[in-house]
């Protein structure tokens, strides 16, 4: 019996080798694969974030931009409205102003109406109705 193994082992032994140099070179450039592919992310991840950050910004910007408009608008709606109330305002002063006068008239004339219907009597039976001076 020989010392050394059969030549088969030694062929056995080369393949196992190049078994796991390719297990080996396949296991690094998945590692390398997967490192690159995460490094990828990590930087996709922050273009967004950054991405999101200028459009909250944008956002905000808007949002002060609507407010200021909106404030703007009610100013003109509150001047508006101000203005619209003062005009009723003076016009009721005005109409009251005017009712016054007209119970003052109507009450002058109810004055003068019983002064003067006073020296008067209706005399019923002629037609229609005979108003006659009285004594």
């Amino acid at each position: 019996m020989s010392a050394l193994p059969p030549a088969s082992i030694w062929l056995q032994f080369t393949i196992i080798a190049i078994i796991v140099l390719v297990i080996s070179l396949l296991g690094i450039g998945l590692y390398k694969g997967w490192k690159e592919f995460t490094d990828w992310l990590t930087k996709q991840n922050s273009l967004r974030e950054k991405e999101r950050q200028t459009q909250r910004d944008w956002e905000s910007a808007e949002q002060t931009k609507r407010e200021l408009a909106q404030d703007k608008r009610d100013e003109v709606w509150r001047a508006y409205f101000t203005k619209m109330q003062t005009a009723q305002d003076e016009q009721r002063a005005e109409d009251r102003k005017i009712l016054g006068e007209l119970v003052t008239t109507m009450k002058e004339h109810d004055n003068w109406a019983r002064k003067t219907l006073g020296r008067f009597e209706v005399v019923e039976g002629e037609t229609p109705i005979t108003i006659k001076r009285r004594k």
